[in-house]
């Protein structure tokens, strides 16, 4: 399909170049003079106007940018025999122009332009045409007067009738098949986009769409597809030769590969050029059509040297798509050149060099989808020879694999093997790391409950001297009053043991005999407490669960901790109607000393200068089917950052040597092992609270 379309355009470009332009005469700018007037002006008797005219020195109707409207005069001379002709202009794009002449002695006006309606026009095509009429005069005086937003380039035209209607038909043809091709090329490259899902084709459809929406302006196409509709056609102008050049330059980078291939420089005169086509949109959305007018022009003449350089390094380098991409290029360069000089007045203004651009735009883009399609069968190529290679690859290895299969399996086996040992011995890691943190948190307690052994201890042993002395007064007395019968003298004698006594003071000796009974009982009490507490503490966690009291646990291991707490408010509110549950009490004792633990250096690093202010909250309380636990301080609390971490092991905030970063997360495994669950609350400078669920039936 691309080489028919090519041959078309080679074709049309043919017949354009052979068309006979004997009868068609271009007005040469050395002939002409102009005068600057007010955009509102309007010409009404040509022999009284005092206006002052300039001689245009080229031969080219070439004013420049101007703020205001043009009247252009001269004379026209008869130049064939027919005394009927048409004025036309090949630019589609004035604002207004009109044509005054003279017939019968009368002024007569004809108005065209994309800003004046169908119904004020004087013509019916995008190109402003004029009819003249010698009306049997060798000559007669013409006055243009043109207004426009961009350059006033003006080249003017006079044909015989049958000449203008042959360059019409030939027009329409090329204008036909160049929105043609550029359909074409549109759908082709959009179907093989969703193909192949390469962003070059992304690239390259806007480039068509917005160069063929900016060429549809220059060419006086939308005239045909929107009728009178000039701010359109602005868009199509500036903002579809804006983004055209973008996305030209971005699909150049991507698909010449720039960045790898060239060096840095390369690259950066892109984004200078995608700069300068941004600035382009920037100026037209600011009203200032001359300046974004002529940045187009210089954005195209420095993107053309861009490409043209990059592409030819590369071509040299022997990339074959930046082959294809020069040859396109090259052409559309070609086409530029025209277009220039017929602008120049280097050549005349005929059929080639009006629509040299546009076939130069309509190859170059055949040939770039040229050069995708090679990119794709190029693709495909190499795709294959992969294949190949995998397959042969695939074949030579199956033979590898067949002979490793044995060696294969046992090593998989040895390593099965090392894998059930390393199971193993983390196994007895794991048991020997929570007894190791249990024996730590015992070697912590140790002093603890020393000191509170040896208190009732040294309470009792205090006792003992006072209250042997005693029984050796009363064993005295009683001694005494034992002989008294075989005394004599026995109101003598009792006499003395009445004053003994008084001596002894034995009223006092006996109360005090009683105390010193009653102080060695309540200080054996408080020793059996504090064993009986941590018997139940350190009750047996074989791995065999038992039916248990969770209350028990909660005050045998706050009875080991009572030195530990010293001066900490503890407030204790237990359920006393949860039930037994099955559980290893031995371990969810660890885990509420782990708990208590925490709480109390956290109270005591918050409440050190005040210790009496710490207070520590333990509760138990039955929901629904599970024995909720709770243990809540006022310490500082646990900070947002390091929340997430509190379970995990190794992981302590406290400092080095005061613990071990284990005691919360074996607690975490000993509470999931009895399918329980345990979370927190914390808020930094308030406290925590841990919350413990055991369910009653495990």
């Amino acid at each position: 399909m691309k080489s028919v379309l090519l041959t078309l355009m080679i074709v049309l470009s043919s017949h354009l170049f052979a068309q006979n332009i004997d009868r068609t005469i271009q007005i040469d700018g050395k002939s002409v003079s102009y005068s600057l007037i007010p955009h509102d002006y309007s010409l009404k008797d040509q022999a009284s106007d005092n206006l002052k005219f300039t001689k245009i020195e080229s031969t080219v109707i070439d004013l420049g940018p101007r703020d205001s409207s043009v009247l252009i005069k001269f004379k026209l001379i008869k130049p064939f025999e027919t005394n009927h002709y048409k004025l036309y202009s090949p630019i589609p794009y004035f604002d207004s122009i009109s044509a005054y002449t003279k017939s019968r002695g009368e002024l007569v006006k004809q108005i065209s332009g994309k800003y004046i309606s169908k119904e004020r026009r004087s013509d019916k095509d995008p190109y402003p045409t004029f009819d003249i009429d010698f009306n049997g005069k060798d000559e007669i005086d013409v006055f243009i007067k043109v207004s426009t937003k961009t350059f006033y380039v003006v080249p003017l035209i006079i044909a015989e009738e049958e000449s203008y209607s042959s360059f019409i038909s030939i027009r329409n043809i090329f204008l036909g098949a160049f929105a043609g091709i550029m359909l074409c090329m549109l759908l082709y490259n959009l179907v093989l986009a969703f193909y192949t899902h390469d962003r070059n084709y992304w690239y390259y459809l806007g480039y068509i769409l917005f160069i063929g929406l900016a060429q549809f302006s220059f060419l006086g196409i939308d005239y045909y597809l929107l009728g009178i509709r000039p701010v359109w056609s602005n868009h199509f102008m500036f903002l579809g030769s804006s983004f055209s050049g973008i996305l030209g330059a971005l699909f150049a980078l991507n698909f010449l590969k720039i960045r790898e291939r060239l060096k840095k420089i390369y690259y950066i005169l892109y984004i200078i050029l995608i700069f300068l086509y941004s600035i382009v949109a920037v100026t037209y959305f600011l009203g200032l059509l001359n300046i974004s007018y002529q940045l187009i022009q210089l954005s195209g003449l420095y993107g053309a040297m861009v490409i043209l350089l990059t592409s030819l390094l590369l071509s040299l380098k022997g990339v074959r798509s930046a082959k294809i991409y020069l040859l396109s290029w090259s052409l559309l360069i070609v086409g530029l050149i025209f277009y220039v000089m017929k602008d120049s007045g280097i050549i005349p203004t005929n059929n080639l060099s009006i629509f040299s651009l546009p076939i130069g735009i309509a190859v170059e883009t055949i040939l770039i989808s040229v050069a995708l399609a090679d990119r794709i069968n190029t693709l495909r190529k190499e795709t294959d020879e992969a294949q190949e290679r995998v397959i042969e690859e695939l074949a030579r290895n199956e033979n590898l694999i067949k002979n490793q299969n044995v060696i294969l399996e046992e090593k998989v086996k040895q390593r099965t093997e090392e894998l059930e040992k390393t199971l193993e011995d983390l196994k007895k890691a794991q048991v020997k790391l929570i007894e190791s943190e249990k024996m730590a948190s015992l070697g912590v307690l140790t002093a603890g409950i020393a000191h509170e052994i040896n208190n009732p201890i040294n309470y009792v042993t205090a006792n003992v001297i006072p209250l042997r002395e005693n029984i050796e007064i009363i064993s005295e007395l009683l001694s005494r009053y034992k002989a008294l019968p075989s005394v004599e003298d026995q109101e003598s004698e009792m006499k003395k043991i009445e004053a003994y006594e008084d001596e002894i003071e034995l009223d006092y000796t006996l109360k005090e005999t009683d105390e010193l009974i009653d102080g060695i009982e309540e200080g054996a009490k408080r020793t059996y407490n504090i064993v009986e507490g941590l018997r139940t503490f350190s009750r047996s966690d074989s791995g065999a669960s038992q039916q248990a009291n969770i209350n028990k646990g909660l005050k045998s291991t706050l009875a080991i901790l009572k030195n530990e707490l010293n001066s900490i408010k503890v407030n204790l509110s237990l359920d006393e109607n949860i039930p037994d549950i099955q559980c290893q009490l031995g371990k969810l004792n660890q885990v509420f000393l782990n708990l208590l633990n925490n709480a109390i250096h956290a109270v005591e690093d918050r409440h050190s200068s005040d210790i009496s202010k710490a207070e520590i909250d333990v509760s138990s309380i039955l929901e629904d089917d599970c024995i909720v636990i709770k243990v809540r301080d006022n310490g500082n609390g646990i900070p947002e950052n390091i929340q997430s971490k509190v379970f995990e092991p190794f992981y302590t905030s406290k400092p080095v040597g005061k613990g071990t970063g284990l005691g919360l997360s074996i607690s975490y495994a000993i509470i999931e092992d009895h399918n329980g669950v345990i979370n927190f609350e914390s808020k930094e400078g308030e406290g925590s609270l841990f919350r413990i669920e055991l369910p009653i039936t495990k």
